[in-house]
């Protein structure tokens, strides 16, 4: 019995944070505002991209956005979720890198990060980044859900169990966490609890019309149950 796993990632416009420091010169100042509106509407334009599926299309936007305003946070962060899921990792943990130094206290990039980081197999600092988001964010529960998943690979299976149910206190109806936190409960040797999170997930799912997915869990039950 082994998870499936589904990413959560939340693609968007992130706020600036901080005020825009303009030259005193008014021509200079109106040259920098426009600027940065102009590097604001190239993110939204690579994030409507993105929706489109045109992933590479939306880096471009992102870059373009970056030549005009190389301390858009927003744009670092969207361009390396767009590489991440192209493939192109170390090109997503250094656009993290830049909008983490940028934006430290931002949970959003620690948890993206820590989504490449699951990728490539370093769990530990996958589970360091998701540290980090939660400790910002304490109701950040997508966060623990992905360090659950990470702790599970670890061999952690009883700080996966901690990290599933503090998620499932945050978000209740999320069936995906159900069947994490079932899979490593089975894993763990407790099998009543773990047919009780397929049941529970099943219920979710059905009522969200997800046939394959109640479908997948309807045989998790009957594997737990054999």
């Amino acid at each position: 019995m082994s998870p499936f796993y589904t990413n959560i990632i939340v693609l968007g416009i992130f706020a600036i944070s901080g005020t825009l420091a303009l030259p005193s010169d008014s021509y200079a100042a109106s040259s920098v505002l426009v600027a940065r509106v102009r590097a604001e509407d190239l993110v939204r334009r690579g994030v409507t991209r993105y929706k489109r599926g045109d992933k590479k299309g939306a880096i471009g936007y992102f870059t373009q956005a970056l030549r005009l305003n190389p301390k858009i946070v927003s744009a670092y962060m969207n361009r390396g979720i767009a590489r991440a899921e192209l493939g192109n990792r170390l090109g997503a943990m250094q656009d993290f890198d830049r909008a983490i130094k940028l934006s430290p206290k931002d949970a959003k990039i620690y948890y993206s990060r820590g989504i490449t980081r699951f990728r490539l197999g370093n769990y530990q600092e996958a589970i360091a980044d998701y540290d980090r988001a939660v400790k910002i964010n304490p109701k950040f529960a997508e966060a623990y859900g992905n360090r659950g998943v990470a702790r599970a690979m670890t061999g952690d299976k009883q700080g996966a169990i901690e990290d599933y149910s503090q998620a499932l206190k945050l978000k209740p109806q999320d069936a995906q966490i159900y069947v994490n936190r079932g899979l490593a409960r089975f894993e763990f040797g407790d099998r009543p609890g773990a047919i009780e999170d397929f049941q529970k997930a099943a219920s979710i799912y059905k009522k969200q019309g997800k046939v394959a997915n109640y479908q997948k869990t309807q045989e998790l039950i009957s594997q737990a149950q054999s």
